[in-house]
């Protein structure tokens, strides 16, 4: 995550030559959003690690409950313009294609022990939608843009929800997972 803060300002204008956007603007946002809530949760982990040992079920607890109102509010705001993407685009099957494809991208590269691919998959198919709504909202003004990757990423998270849970259901029967 923090390679991206120096990778992406690089790589965003080679990919994306349309795109305009001040390096500092993204650097600082990047910071904001990566950076600076990894680093304090590290030093509070290493100076007060019982105290972030108390803090974590409520910590999961308000960014899970944040996490959920986000969606549920986004969805609703945004619900017609997710159901014109679904009926009249094929966002849909791409959202799908990206996501099995990046599965399998970064499953494939991730070595030789199992849990490894599989979380390398994940992480992979996953990628960071943080960082990709702060890119759409300095660039586009276009709401189709972030519709589009908040559209992605649940198409995402459903596929990802369905390969864990089919993954943990042949652990739990001491079964190598084929999945992954």
């Amino acid at each position: 995550m923090v390679i991206t803060i120096f990778y992406l300002p690089v790589v965003l204008p080679i990919f994306f030559p349309g795109v305009k956007t001040s390096v500092w603007d993204l650097i600082k946002s990047m910071v904001e959003i990566i950076l600076i809530p990894l680093a304090l949760g590290l030093l509070i982990r290493a100076r007060y690690d019982e105290l972030a040992e108390e803090l974590r079920p409520f910590i999961n607890e308000v960014s899970g409950l944040a996490f959920l109102v986000l969606i549920l509010s986004y969805i609703l705001a945004y619900l017609p313009a997710m159901l014109l993407i679904i009926t009249e685009t094929y966002a849909l099957i791409a959202g799908i294609i990206f996501t099995i494809g990046s599965y399998a991208s970064g499953y494939f590269l991730g070595g030789h022990d199992r849990s490894h691919r599989q979380t390398l998959g994940f992480v992979s198919a996953q990628r960071n939608i943080a960082v990709a709504l702060e890119i759409a909202v300095l660039n586009f003004s276009d709401p189709y843009v972030t519709i589009m990757i908040f559209f992605i990423s649940i198409v995402a998270l459903i596929l990802l929800m369905v390969v864990a849970q089919e993954i943990g259901y042949h652990y739990k029967k001491g079964e190598k997972a084929h999945l992954g």
